[in-house]
């Protein structure tokens, strides 16, 4: 039957006891005063947190009706109501003014506030159009713009203002002005004409010291003036040829004022060096074009040499396996008087040893001569060849005895007896390592580098 306890006048029976631990409890969880969720919950049980999702805040707490914070480890043993605090976001709101005066950036403004224009930006040859919300400026701003939940950044957009380049054709035939956008490329007017006279091209001033160079010139801001520069169709002036060292005989030639200089058919010879070309300057800084460029005044060409680059024989290193490696040779540089070295030029080298994962410590020529790097798990004894500067070595070639797997400066692992590898580009050292996975060493009987100076 129910056994019965009795305590200060109130009895519980194990019934009764049982009715409440299964009795079912709601947690309703608010927004001010709406529900957003419920929970059913039996006597004595955790609920977990809900995770209420309101655009632009954070949840902070739960809270009870009186304010409390509540402790989602705290068991439900009655229906409880639960309140949202929420904390709205705040974001940074930057202006890219594309080139434009600086707009500071507004930083902690509040999800959903609303911003006023700011004071249009100003970009010197340019007319503000507007803001947009994209880099790409398809979408123009609605003013007040609404913070959005995330940072944002706004983008000013500009139009280029046209101006005009104005053309003094300084008594010759009229050539149309010219209106373009600020900063494009302004073509080539066509050539005036004059009688009695050549056109030599257009200037920026009237002292004709600035010819335009139209592959570069763009539109400047407010537009400028260019003038036509004319030399006289009667006067002739000499155009000399200075081979600077060169050989062979360039004759000079009378041009008519305006005139293309013809292009000698025979370039000079300069031992040791290559022609160029001519130039108008002597440190040949002004390559002239037989093609387009006109004579203005008495003139010399320089010829333009490069001198031929001969390359040097290549010198070698061979690293003889009778040195001293038999004990006492571990991390590190190698001394010097351990080594034998046959060296066919003047350049130095440093040689170390590296045992890394090998159990042996040290590298051994015994009876056969050789130089031994013991295995390591792939990563066994090394040598780095390493050439002082202003020198790069070339080529690397590496006989063996016994090679259970090696690799030159990180490649894949080469049992060959014999390896060569040429670097095109030059190195300033080699590593040689062992790369066997199993026990087997790696036996050098020769090594023969060869370099060259940079």
């Amino acid at each position: 039957g129910n056994q019965q306890a009795t305590f200060d006048n109130i009895s519980w029976t194990q019934a009764s006891v049982q009715n409440i631990d299964s009795k079912l409890y709601t947690v309703e969880f608010y927004r001010d005063t709406n529900l957003v969720h419920n929970i059913p919950v039996l006597y004595n049980t955790n609920i977990d947190s809900y995770n209420l999702e309101v655009e632009g805040h954070t949840l902070v707490a739960w809270k009870d009706a009186e304010g409390n914070v509540f402790d989602f480890n705290t068991p439900i043993k009655s229906n409880l109501k639960l309140y949202a605090e929420l904390e709205i976001n705040k974001w940074n709101v930057s202006f890219n003014t594309d080139g434009g005066t600086v707009i500071a950036p507004l930083t902690d403004v509040e999800y959903g506030s609303e911003i006023t224009k700011p004071t249009d930006p100003v970009k010197e040859g340019y007319t503000f159009v507007g803001w947009f919300t994209d880099p790409s400026k398809t979408v123009e701003v609605e003013w007040p713009y609404i913070v959005p939940n995330q940072d944002s950044v706004l983008y000013a957009k500009f139009e280029a203002n046209e101006y005009t380049i104005i053309t003094d054709e300084q008594g010759g035939s009229t050539v149309a002005d010219i209106t373009l956008p600020f900063g494009s490329i302004v073509p080539e007017p066509q050539a005036p004409t004059k009688e009695g006279f050549n056109f030599v091209g257009w200037y920026l001033n009237l002292e004709d010291d600035q010819p335009i160079d139209f592959n570069t010139f763009t539109m400047p801001l407010g537009g400028t003036t260019i003038y036509a520069k004319w030399v006289d169709s009667s006067v002739k002036y000499t155009v000399t040829f200075d081979l600077k060292g060169g050989i062979g005989t360039i004759p000079a030639q009378e041009i008519t004022a305006g005139d293309l200089v013809t292009k000698p058919s025979i370039n000079p010879t300069k031992d040791g060096f290559t022609f160029i070309g001519w130039s108008s300057t002597e440190d040949g800084s002004n390559l002239w074009d037989f093609d387009n460029d006109l004579v203005s005044d008495d003139m010399t060409l320089y010829a333009v040499w490069e001198e031929v680059v001969v390359p040097s024989d290549p010198e070698t290193l061979v690293i003889d396996t009778s040195g001293k490696y038999d004990k006492g040779i571990s991390d590190g540089v190698i001394p010097a008087e351990r080594l034998s070295l046959t060296n066919s030029g003047t350049a130095n080298f440093t040689i170390s040893f590296y045992k890394n994962n090998s159990s042996t410590i040290t590298i051994f020529n015994n009876s056969g001569g050789e130089i031994r790097l013991y295995a390591g798990s792939g990563n066994g004894g090394q040598l780095t060849i390493e050439i002082e500067p202003g020198y790069k070595i070339t080529e690397i070639t590496i006989k063996t005895s016994q090679n259970g797997g090696l690799s030159i400066n990180g490649g894949s692992s080469n049992t060959s007896s014999t390896i060569s590898e040429i670097f095109e580009l030059g190195l300033n050292q080699v590593v040689i390592k062992n790369v066997a996975l199993d026990n087997n060493q790696v036996r050098i009987t020769d090594i023969t580098i060869t370099y060259l100076p940079e």
